[in-house]
């Protein structure tokens, strides 16, 4: 019945905010019938999203990696960012969406991992003339979002090779401004690092 459908119905139709049935869907066989159809899977919606990037960003199916999988194998453009700037890997990040993490790392889908994400944005001169939003690296934005226990983010972003953690955004930040009065994920970048083999322990 749900094939049927399918078959007979504009698989490029969007909601109110843009989305197709590619990006709402998490079910595996739901994304092979929609390619099936003719879906165009790099259609953005209003926020500069395809639905590659919307399946990075949202919270985990059991499925998500097959998808992400099938979604690349059909063409969607890997290296698309957001209207912020944002990449797979940043949005991924953003929701501690850990199997697209490990997705994006071990398929070598990790084009500007040292790009400073996000948008700074000028605020009114009576601020000061200062900028607010975000405008943080992927390694800086996994500091911010750490928790005690929840480790293997942290771990996969710094098996990237090339990954460049003295990158700083527009005040000058570095990582380091999450690690302050953070022994414990100063600890795990530390360990991070000797198994690496990137300082001695």
């Amino acid at each position: 019945m749900v094939s049927l459908l399918v078959r007979h119905m504009d698989a490029n139709s969007v909601d109110l905010h843009g989305l197709t049935a590619l990006f709402i869907t998490q079910s595996l066989e739901m994304v092979e019938l929609l390619i099936s159809a003719g879906i165009d899977v790099n259609l953005q919606n209003q926020d500069g999203m395809n639905a590659f990037l919307y399946h990075c960003w949202r919270i985990p199916s059991q499925e998500t990696p097959q998808i992400l999988s099938l979604l690349k194998e059909n063409g969607v453009d890997i290296d698309v960012v957001d209207s912020r700037r944002c990449t797979a890997l940043y949005l991924a990040v953003t929701t501690n969406n850990e199997p697209a993490v490990k997705w994006l790392v071990e398929n070598d889908c990790v084009p500007n991992v040292n790009r400073v994400c996000g948008l700074a944005i000028p605020r009114d001169m009576e601020f000061g003339g200062e900028y607010c939003g975000e405008h943080y690296t992927v390694f800086m934005k996994a500091c911010e979002m750490w928790e005690a226990g929840d480790d293997e983010i942290i771990k996969l972003l710094l098996s990237i090779p090339g990954i460049d953690l003295e990158t700083k955004n527009f005040r000058g930040h570095d990582y380091t401004i999450f690690t302050f009065a953070n022994e414990g994920l100063v600890d795990l970048i530390f360990e991070c690092h000797v198994e690496l083999g990137l300082v001695s322990p």
